[in-house]
């Protein structure tokens, strides 16, 4: 059997972490795990820190403290790759900022519309990023589309045609 997979009680008993405080515990949390800075998700920078898989009980509580950071999440004209899902997810779900690198082109407004037809189809997660760290509410635009017709019953084929005269006048302004 795995260590991940063992229960936590003999290795947390020993461990001397676990004997002080959970206040204090939360503070190595904290300056082990939380920056001020954006972190970049990419092919450098994709997992979680090592801290987090060490055992179940340091994951279970330092997590939320992790999750506490702004993530960049750079996509290559809003590509909605398993990897990017992911990390989609966890931001809508914390309410935390994913702000994305700009794009241009045709393939751009292919791979939203293929993102948007998820998120109507309820297989794919609503883009999310806090007013203060947008840059891009443009795209936030798109989903509240999405949003408002669907909760008026549309079906996807009207949902895209207001999306595309949506996309030309984007395109023209």
């Amino acid at each position: 059997m795995s260590a991940a997979l063992l229960p936590p009680s003999a290795d947390v008993k020993r461990s001397h972490l676990f004997r002080i405080a959970p206040e204090l515990r939360n503070r190595i949390y904290h300056d082990c795990l939380f920056t001020e800075e954006l972190i970049v998700v990419d092919a450098n920078c994709s997992r979680e820190p090592a801290l987090l898989h060490t055992c179940r009980q340091i994951r279970k509580e330092a997590l939320k403290i992790f999750e506490s950071n702004s993530f960049c999440l750079p996509m290559i004209a809003l590509g909605y790759t398993a990897p990017t899902a992911h990390w989609i997810h966890r931001a809508s779900v914390r309410k935390h900022g994913v702000v994305f690198t700009k794009s241009t082109g045709r393939n751009i407004w292919d791979n939203l519309f293929d993102w948007l037809k998820r998120y109507y189809e309820e297989s794919s997660h609503r883009w999310n990023c806090p007013e203060d760290l947008c840059t891009q509410s443009t795209l936030a635009y798109a989903f509240d589309i999405v949003d408002v017709m669907k909760s008026g019953d549309s079906d996807w084929d009207m949902v895209q045609g207001v999306l595309e005269i949506w996309r030309r006048t984007v395109n023209d302004g």
